[in-house]
Protein backbone atom coordinates (compact mmCIF):
# COMPACT_ATOMS: atom_id res chain seq x y z
CA UNK A 1 0.00 0.00 0.00
CA UNK A 2 1.28 3.60 -1.17
CA UNK A 3 2.16 6.28 1.60
CA UNK A 4 -0.97 8.08 0.20
CA UNK A 5 -3.78 5.17 0.11
CA UNK A 6 -2.55 4.68 3.64
CA UNK A 7 -2.95 8.32 4.64
CA UNK A 8 -6.42 8.53 2.57
CA UNK A 9 -7.80 5.80 4.93
CA UNK A 10 -6.53 7.10 7.80
CA UNK A 11 -8.29 10.48 6.89
CA UNK A 12 -11.41 8.96 6.45
CA UNK A 13 -11.36 6.85 9.72
CA UNK A 14 -10.54 9.81 11.44
CA UNK A 15 -13.58 11.52 9.27
CA UNK A 16 -15.77 8.69 10.86
CA UNK A 17 -14.81 9.39 14.19
CA UNK A 18 -15.86 12.55 14.60
CA UNK A 19 -18.40 12.33 12.60
CA UNK A 20 -19.37 9.68 15.47
CA UNK A 21 -18.58 11.82 17.88
CA UNK A 22 -20.36 14.83 16.81
CA UNK A 23 -23.62 12.65 16.93
CA UNK A 24 -23.03 11.61 20.32
CA UNK A 25 -22.47 15.24 21.03
CA UNK A 26 -25.40 16.26 19.22
CA UNK A 27 -27.91 13.58 21.02
CA UNK A 28 -26.50 14.13 24.47
CA UNK A 29 -27.38 17.92 23.83
CA UNK A 30 -30.48 16.67 22.57
CA UNK A 31 -31.50 14.89 25.44
CA UNK A 32 -30.07 17.70 27.86
CA UNK A 33 -32.90 19.67 25.94
CA UNK A 34 -35.94 17.67 26.77
CA UNK A 35 -34.75 16.85 29.92
CA UNK A 36 -34.48 20.92 30.71
CA UNK A 37 -37.74 20.97 29.47
CA UNK A 38 -39.52 18.28 31.16
CA UNK A 39 -37.61 19.93 34.31
CA UNK A 40 -38.95 23.00 33.26
CA UNK A 41 -42.63 22.24 33.44
CA UNK A 42 -42.40 19.88 36.40
CA UNK A 43 -40.69 23.30 38.04
CA UNK A 44 -43.93 25.41 36.64
CA UNK A 45 -46.90 22.85 37.65
CA UNK A 46 -44.93 22.57 41.02
CA UNK A 47 -44.88 25.85 41.67
CA UNK A 48 -48.73 26.11 39.94
CA UNK A 49 -49.76 23.29 42.26
CA UNK A 50 -47.80 25.12 45.49
CA UNK A 51 -49.73 28.59 44.81
CA UNK A 52 -52.54 26.61 44.61
CA UNK A 53 -52.58 24.93 47.85
CA UNK A 54 -51.46 28.19 49.38
CA UNK A 55 -54.30 30.17 48.14
CA UNK A 56 -56.91 27.83 49.84
CA UNK A 57 -54.72 28.12 52.88
CA UNK A 58 -55.30 32.13 52.79
CA UNK A 59 -59.17 31.76 51.68
CA UNK A 60 -59.33 29.33 54.70
CA UNK A 61 -57.65 31.67 57.21
CA UNK A 62 -60.27 34.06 56.02
CA UNK A 63 -63.16 32.35 56.58
CA UNK A 64 -61.56 31.46 60.33
CA UNK A 65 -61.45 35.23 60.83
CA UNK A 66 -64.59 36.36 59.33
CA UNK A 67 -66.13 33.63 61.94
CA UNK A 68 -64.14 34.48 64.94
CA UNK A 69 -65.84 38.12 64.64
CA UNK A 70 -66.98 38.78 68.19
CA UNK A 71 -70.27 40.96 67.39
CA UNK A 72 -71.18 39.65 63.79
CA UNK A 73 -74.34 41.84 64.56
CA UNK A 74 -72.40 45.16 63.64
CA UNK A 75 -69.63 45.66 60.58
CA UNK A 76 -67.63 48.36 60.47
CA UNK A 77 -64.14 49.33 58.82
CA UNK A 78 -62.57 48.75 62.45
CA UNK A 79 -63.58 45.60 62.44
CA UNK A 80 -60.18 43.08 62.63
CA UNK A 81 -61.27 40.97 59.73
CA UNK A 82 -61.50 43.73 57.47
CA UNK A 83 -57.81 44.55 58.00
CA UNK A 84 -56.03 43.07 55.62
CA UNK A 85 -54.05 39.78 56.64
CA UNK A 86 -50.35 39.30 55.26
CA UNK A 87 -48.16 36.37 56.11
CA UNK A 88 -45.49 33.81 54.33
CA UNK A 89 -45.95 29.64 54.17
CA UNK A 90 -43.18 27.34 55.22
CA UNK A 91 -42.88 27.20 51.02
CA UNK A 92 -41.82 30.54 51.14
CA UNK A 93 -45.07 31.91 49.64
CA UNK A 94 -45.92 35.74 50.38
CA UNK A 95 -49.80 35.88 50.86
CA UNK A 96 -52.09 38.47 51.17
CA UNK A 97 -55.99 38.22 52.48
CA UNK A 98 -58.15 40.90 51.94
CA UNK A 99 -61.71 40.76 53.08
CA UNK A 100 -64.15 43.36 51.92
CA UNK A 101 -67.75 44.09 52.36
CA UNK A 102 -70.03 42.82 49.46
CA UNK A 103 -72.83 44.80 50.83
CA UNK A 104 -71.35 48.39 49.73
CA UNK A 105 -73.13 48.61 46.27
CA UNK A 106 -76.56 49.02 44.69
CA UNK A 107 -78.09 45.16 44.09
CA UNK A 108 -78.43 44.49 40.71
CA UNK A 109 -81.27 41.64 41.25
CA UNK A 110 -82.89 44.56 43.27
CA UNK A 111 -84.41 45.36 39.68
CA UNK A 112 -86.06 42.13 39.38
CA UNK A 113 -88.19 43.14 42.13
CA UNK A 114 -91.32 45.04 42.13
CA UNK A 115 -92.04 48.05 44.48
CA UNK A 116 -95.82 49.45 45.63
CA UNK A 117 -97.24 52.24 43.44
CA UNK A 118 -96.74 54.41 46.90
CA UNK A 119 -93.31 53.74 47.14
CA UNK A 120 -91.77 57.25 47.07
CA UNK A 121 -88.86 55.82 44.79
CA UNK A 122 -88.55 52.37 42.66
CA UNK A 123 -85.49 50.85 42.16
CA UNK A 124 -84.30 51.74 38.68
CA UNK A 125 -84.99 55.57 39.94
CA UNK A 126 -82.02 54.83 42.47
CA UNK A 127 -79.73 52.57 39.41
CA UNK A 128 -80.75 55.69 37.08
CA UNK A 129 -79.11 58.14 40.04
CA UNK A 130 -76.20 56.42 41.17
CA UNK A 131 -75.56 56.33 37.32
CA UNK A 132 -75.72 59.67 37.22
CA UNK A 133 -73.19 60.01 39.76
CA UNK A 134 -70.77 58.76 37.54
CA UNK A 135 -71.82 61.31 34.99
CA UNK A 136 -73.50 58.30 33.00
CA UNK A 137 -76.70 59.27 31.61
CA UNK A 138 -78.72 56.39 30.31
CA UNK A 139 -81.87 57.55 28.42
CA UNK A 140 -85.42 56.47 29.53
CA UNK A 141 -85.53 53.95 26.39
CA UNK A 142 -82.38 51.89 27.46
CA UNK A 143 -83.64 51.60 31.12
CA UNK A 144 -87.01 50.41 29.86
CA UNK A 145 -85.15 47.84 27.88
CA UNK A 146 -83.28 46.64 30.48
CA UNK A 147 -86.20 46.47 32.57
CA UNK A 148 -88.22 44.51 30.19
CA UNK A 149 -85.20 42.06 29.59
CA UNK A 150 -84.79 41.45 33.38
CA UNK A 151 -88.54 40.98 33.72
CA UNK A 152 -88.95 38.61 30.34
CA UNK A 153 -86.09 36.86 31.25
CA UNK A 154 -86.44 36.52 34.74
CA UNK A 155 -82.14 37.80 35.00
CA UNK A 156 -80.37 36.94 37.98
CA UNK A 157 -77.42 38.84 38.07
CA UNK A 158 -74.80 36.61 39.19
CA UNK A 159 -72.16 38.66 38.17
CA UNK A 160 -72.56 42.72 38.02
CA UNK A 161 -70.70 42.52 34.41
CA UNK A 162 -74.02 40.97 33.43
CA UNK A 163 -75.09 44.24 33.00
CA UNK A 164 -72.73 45.11 30.41
CA UNK A 165 -74.71 42.06 28.40
CA UNK A 166 -78.03 43.18 28.69
CA UNK A 167 -76.93 46.80 27.35
CA UNK A 168 -74.20 46.35 25.31
CA UNK A 169 -74.02 49.83 23.73
CA UNK A 170 -73.13 51.49 27.04
CA UNK A 171 -69.78 50.92 27.90
CA UNK A 172 -70.01 53.72 30.47
CA UNK A 173 -71.52 51.23 32.97
CA UNK A 174 -68.20 50.44 33.79
CA UNK A 175 -67.35 53.49 35.08
CA UNK A 176 -70.03 52.86 38.00
CA UNK A 177 -69.16 48.72 38.29
CA UNK A 178 -67.55 49.51 41.80
CA UNK A 179 -70.45 51.11 43.21
CA UNK A 180 -72.82 47.57 41.80
CA UNK A 181 -73.18 44.14 43.42
CA UNK A 182 -74.28 40.83 42.20
CA UNK A 183 -75.51 39.83 45.64
CA UNK A 184 -78.14 36.77 46.01
CA UNK A 185 -81.58 37.47 44.36
CA UNK A 186 -83.73 39.00 47.72
CA UNK A 187 -86.84 36.64 49.03
CA UNK A 188 -89.15 38.55 51.20
CA UNK A 189 -87.27 41.66 51.50
CA UNK A 190 -84.24 43.46 49.73
CA UNK A 191 -81.05 42.28 50.94
CA UNK A 192 -79.73 45.63 53.04
CA UNK A 193 -76.51 47.84 52.43
CA UNK A 194 -74.57 48.74 55.64
CA UNK A 195 -74.76 51.65 56.70
CA UNK A 196 -71.13 51.37 57.95
CA UNK A 197 -69.49 50.65 55.03
CA UNK A 198 -72.20 51.56 51.97
CA UNK A 199 -70.51 53.98 49.13
CA UNK A 200 -71.62 57.75 49.81
CA UNK A 201 -72.56 57.53 46.20
CA UNK A 202 -75.16 53.89 46.51
CA UNK A 203 -76.46 56.02 49.64
CA UNK A 204 -76.84 59.04 47.73
CA UNK A 205 -78.72 57.44 45.09
CA UNK A 206 -81.24 55.05 47.61
CA UNK A 207 -82.64 58.57 48.91
CA UNK A 208 -82.27 60.61 45.88
CA UNK A 209 -80.48 64.34 45.68
CA UNK A 210 -82.90 65.82 47.80
CA UNK A 211 -81.34 64.80 51.19
CA UNK A 212 -77.57 65.15 50.39
CA UNK A 213 -77.95 66.69 53.93
CA UNK A 214 -79.14 63.47 55.53
CA UNK A 215 -76.01 61.27 53.49
CA UNK A 216 -73.49 63.45 55.00
CA UNK A 217 -74.99 62.84 58.52
CA UNK A 218 -74.82 59.47 58.07
CA UNK A 219 -71.28 59.68 56.94
CA UNK A 220 -69.85 61.79 59.69
CA UNK A 221 -71.76 59.74 62.62
CA UNK A 222 -69.68 56.49 61.02
CA UNK A 223 -66.59 58.14 61.24
CA UNK A 224 -66.81 58.90 65.21
CA UNK A 225 -68.49 55.49 66.04
CA UNK A 226 -69.92 52.54 64.61
CA UNK A 227 -73.84 52.73 63.80
CA UNK A 228 -75.81 50.44 65.55
CA UNK A 229 -79.23 50.83 65.12
CA UNK A 230 -80.04 52.36 61.58
CA UNK A 231 -83.79 52.75 62.90
CA UNK A 232 -82.21 55.95 64.85
CA UNK A 233 -81.36 57.75 61.64
CA UNK A 234 -84.78 57.61 59.74
CA UNK A 235 -86.19 60.36 61.95
CA UNK A 236 -84.66 63.07 60.16
CA UNK A 237 -86.12 61.67 56.35
CA UNK A 238 -90.02 62.49 55.70
CA UNK A 239 -92.31 59.88 56.79
CA UNK A 240 -92.95 59.05 53.26
CA UNK A 241 -89.43 58.19 52.68
CA UNK A 242 -88.61 56.22 56.04
CA UNK A 243 -90.30 53.22 55.11
CA UNK A 244 -88.68 52.27 51.92
CA UNK A 245 -84.94 53.30 53.14
CA UNK A 246 -85.36 51.19 56.58
CA UNK A 247 -86.15 48.31 54.74
CA UNK A 248 -83.04 48.56 52.64
CA UNK A 249 -80.15 49.97 55.13
CA UNK A 250 -78.76 47.22 57.99
CA UNK A 251 -75.47 48.09 60.12
CA UNK A 252 -74.02 44.63 59.54
CA UNK A 253 -72.90 42.40 56.47
CA UNK A 254 -73.50 39.01 55.93
CA UNK A 255 -71.77 38.73 52.55
CA UNK A 256 -68.04 39.39 51.88
CA UNK A 257 -65.55 39.71 49.31
CA UNK A 258 -62.57 37.93 50.19
CA UNK A 259 -59.51 38.61 47.72
CA UNK A 260 -56.61 36.30 48.46
CA UNK A 261 -52.85 37.05 46.57
CA UNK A 262 -50.66 34.56 46.78
CA UNK A 263 -46.58 35.75 45.33
CA UNK A 264 -42.86 34.58 44.61
CA UNK A 265 -40.10 35.92 43.64
CA UNK A 266 -41.81 35.06 40.01
CA UNK A 267 -45.06 34.13 39.97
CA UNK A 268 -48.44 35.50 41.63
CA UNK A 269 -51.55 34.29 41.42
CA UNK A 270 -54.71 35.92 42.85
CA UNK A 271 -58.15 33.77 44.51
CA UNK A 272 -61.22 35.77 44.70
CA UNK A 273 -64.51 34.27 46.17
CA UNK A 274 -67.82 35.25 47.36
CA UNK A 275 -68.53 34.48 51.53
CA UNK A 276 -71.18 34.26 53.58
CA UNK A 277 -71.71 34.28 57.39
CA UNK A 278 -74.87 32.92 58.91
CA UNK A 279 -76.03 34.50 61.75
CA UNK A 280 -74.29 31.70 64.14
CA UNK A 281 -71.32 33.11 62.75
CA UNK A 282 -70.74 29.95 60.57
CA UNK A 283 -68.50 31.04 56.95
CA UNK A 284 -69.15 29.12 53.91
CA UNK A 285 -68.33 29.83 50.17
CA UNK A 286 -70.94 30.27 47.52
CA UNK A 287 -68.72 31.42 44.66
CA UNK A 288 -64.85 31.02 43.77
CA UNK A 289 -62.95 32.24 40.72
CA UNK A 290 -58.73 31.38 40.25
Amino acid sequence: MSTTGFLQKQGSAYLLVLLVMISAFSLVAGMQQVLFRKTTALRIQNNEMNLRNALILGLQQGMQLLSEDEDPGVDSFADEWMKPLTFETTDGIYLEVRLEDAQVGFNLNLLSLPLPETAPRTYFDMFEDLLKSYDVYPDSQELKNIQARIQINEVWFENHETLLLLSPESGDYLKAMDSLSALPRPQSEPLKVNLNTVRPEVLQAMVGTTFTQWVNMILAAREETEIQNPGAYMQHLPIAVQPLVLSMVGASSEYVNAVIIAETDYTQKTLTALLHRNDEGEVEVLRCRW
